[in-house]
């Protein structure tokens, strides 16, 4: 049976917290213990995703600086400087989506710049 997506915490947390207790089936009598394997893929999906869950919604020393300056009225940007942060979030919100297309569907190896699984 093939897992995949968010699901795979769900089930390695559930395993562990399971992990401890004795197999039985009716009547009490122990059976096989149930094994899980995790490729490495998904081990790398998890640790991203725990990584992005880890990161502060609100960058708060930015925020409360750029506010401060708001009510003093000391902050000023340029139109054509927010015209261009717009146009290269577009490009790398863009490139990062073809990229985990393509590792998704198994097209793109892990970049070394990403991490690997076994870290």
């Amino acid at each position: 049976m093939k897992i995949g997506g968010n699901h795979i915490q769900q089930i390695v947390g559930a395993y562990i917290q399971g992990a401890g207790k004795p197999a039985s089936g009716p009547g009490g009598v122990s059976g096989p213990k149930d094994k899980v394997s995790v490729s490495d893929r998904a081990s790398l999906l998890m640790k991203a995703r725990q990584a992005y869950d880890s990161l502060p919604d609100v960058r708060e020393a930015r925020v409360s600086g750029v506010a401060a300056r708001v009510e003093e009225g000391s902050y000023h940007v340029a139109d054509d400087d927010i015209a261009q942060a717009m146009i290269e979030s577009a490009k790398q919100g863009a490139q990062a989506a073809r990229f985990a297309q393509s590792y998704l569907s198994g097209d793109a190896a892990p970049r070394a710049d990403l991490g690997a699984a076994g870290e």
